[in-house]
């Protein structure tokens, strides 16, 4: 029987956190989700530094503990699944999100070759702008939203195929492209115009 633990939420990561470790070690759990998600309204560095450390605890510091604790048991059972959920922002610099994403977006793709001679599967789900229940930005068009369905329904296809990542909608995997080939100036141009208009 597979056991998956997801995790997430908007919380700091202290106590939650430790909890979470706990049971991660003292559990049989098969697959791991790391479903953290925190932004802030304003982009660095006019956000309090405190919202930004927050944020970063909560992005970085939590799926790297909450992974450590996973992947013994993982690996002494020779089998196991890390989800780590990212977002199309890792893509870009996009300020301190962008860069929080970027990190989890490498660090899964790191762990997926360290891991995978322990039949330990590691995907970076990659999601654009999506439904989950969170307020709607209401600037960005309607045709541009995911569901949740269809963000899981890819990550599971592209776990099947021993994909890295995982990027649902074909606009999205547009995006994720362009970005990968155009100059590097180019891209930075977008990051600015994006930050400018938040």
């Amino acid at each position: 029987m597979t056991t998956a633990l997801i995790t997430g939420g908007t919380s700091g990561i202290g106590l939650g956190c430790a909890t979470v470790e706990k049971h991660l070690v003292s559990t049989a759990v098969d697959v791991l989700v790391n479903n953290a998600g925190h932004s802030l309204p304003q982009p660095y560095p006019r956000s309090p530094l405190s919202e930004e450390e927050r944020m970063l605890d909560l992005l970085v510091r939590a799926p790297l503990r909450l992974t450590h604790a996973a992947i013994p048991g993982m690996t002494a059972r020779r089998h196991g699944t890390i989800l780590n959920i990212a977002s199309v922002a890792g893509l870009l610099p996009t300020g301190t999100y962008g860069a929080a994403r970027a990190w989890l977006i490498n660090f899964s793709e790191s762990l997926r070759h360290d891991l995978k001679p322990h039949g330990i599967r590691v995907l970076a789900v990659c999601p654009g702008f999506t439904h989950t229940g969170a307020p709607h930005i209401d600037t960005v068009p309607d045709w541009i939203w995911l569901t949740v369905d269809q963000v899981v329904n890819q990550a599971m296809k592209d776990l099947r195929r021993n994909k890295p990542r995982s990027i649902a909608g074909w606009h999205f995997k547009l995006y994720a492209t362009a970005v990968q080939y155009a100059p590097r100036r180019l891209t930075a141009r977008m990051a600015r115009s994006r930050r400018a208009k938040s």
